[in-house]
């Protein structure tokens, strides 16, 4: 599932935590991040009782906590905390879980050992489980519009990319196509998104634009492997992935009323968020976060952890190019 490097980010605070948590916390699409020596007294009391991978601060105030992922375990503890550091719930679920926040919901998309995937769906006010969804294949990415989940799936053995819709008690299929894999699925403009990256050519994909029932309306060809997908007022943003070197090298802003396509160049990165008017990229040889402008359209901040400021031959890692 997207939630291995690509889908976290790893933090190390000394000074000023306060500030910075709350710059990053609403930065993510699925907005968990992976503690790392988090060294606020609040993660530093709940570090020492449990052992965390991830973490989302709510709406409501409260902490969703994963626990440290497990190999030799199939299942994992999500533990919430108010903010005084008190242990309101846990809960127990199979796999490895990503976090993703709807209106009053908390949902978890679990990638599996046995080549199923797991959505649990909690009410966040109350803190109570509501219910748990299988589905089969390798879980990539999700998105709730309304009452109805929208998950995309990659099916090993038939080399296929799939889209369930998951309503109550129905589970519908619909197929994406072969020698495909899902990247992305974004609900923007009222309109259903899914990225796709070729197998067999590792600089091409497409996004397709589906119905709610899944049936395909428009697809899109672009030049690079997508792999993640986000939206900013009338266009759809795709950061494109460099398949040989394992990062993200170049944007392509697709506006949805002309087609027309921009491409720019990016600094390395080994994870891309949204927030706000901005991405922001992680890149991890400089341990910096580097913040993009939808509006400027570069690079408008760089922003090194505390007690590890990067020379400036680091900085020539980036590959800024302002």
């Amino acid at each position: 599932m997207e939630n291995q490097s690509g889908h976290s980010l790893k933090l190390n605070f000394a000074n000023d935590q306060g500030q910075a948590i709350d710059d990053i916390k609403s930065s993510f699409q699925s907005q968990s991040v992976v503690l790392n020596e988090l060294l606020h007294p609040f993660f530093r009391s709940m570090y020492s009782q449990f052992d965390f991978e991830q973490f989302l601060i709510d709406r409501d105030g409260n902490y969703w906590f994963i626990e440290k992922n497990n190999m030799y375990k199939q299942t994992t503890q999500i533990y919430i905390f108010n903010h005084k550091g008190d242990l309101l719930k846990n809960f127990a679920v199979k796999g490895k879980p990503t976090l993703y926040e709807k209106e009053y919901l908390m949902i978890a998309a679990c990638e599996g050992t046995d080549d199923k995937g797991h959505i649990y769906s909690f009410c966040k006010h109350h803190l109570n489980f509501i219910e748990e969804w299988t589905i089969d294949g390798f879980l990539w990415d999700m998105e709730c519009i309304g009452e109805t989940f929208y998950v995309t799936s990659y099916f090993v053995e038939s080399n296929e990319a799939v889209l369930y819709i998951l309503n109550n008690d129905k589970k519908t299929v619909v197929s994406l196509g072969h020698d495909m894999f899902p990247t992305g699925i974004l609900c923007h403009k009222n309109k259903l998104f899914i990225a796709l990256s070729y197998l067999r050519d590792g600089n091409k994909g497409k996004v397709i634009q589906c119905g709610l029932d899944g049936q395909v309306v428009k697809e899109i060809a672009v030049e690079i492997a997508p792999r993640k997908l986000f939206g900013y007022k009338n266009e759809l943003v795709i950061c494109g992935l460099d398949m040989a070197k394992g990062y993200s090298d170049r944007l392509v802003y697709i506006n949805l009323e002309t087609g027309k396509q921009t491409t720019f160049q990016l600094p390395q990165a080994m994870d891309v968020r949204a927030q706000d008017k901005h991405l922001l990229f992680y890149n991890g040889q400089t341990e910096s976060i580097i913040y993009w402008s939808h509006e400027k359209r570069k690079i408008m901040r760089v922003v090194r952890w505390p007690g590890r400021q990067s020379s400036e031959n680091k900085l020539e890692a980036l590959g800024l190019n302002h």
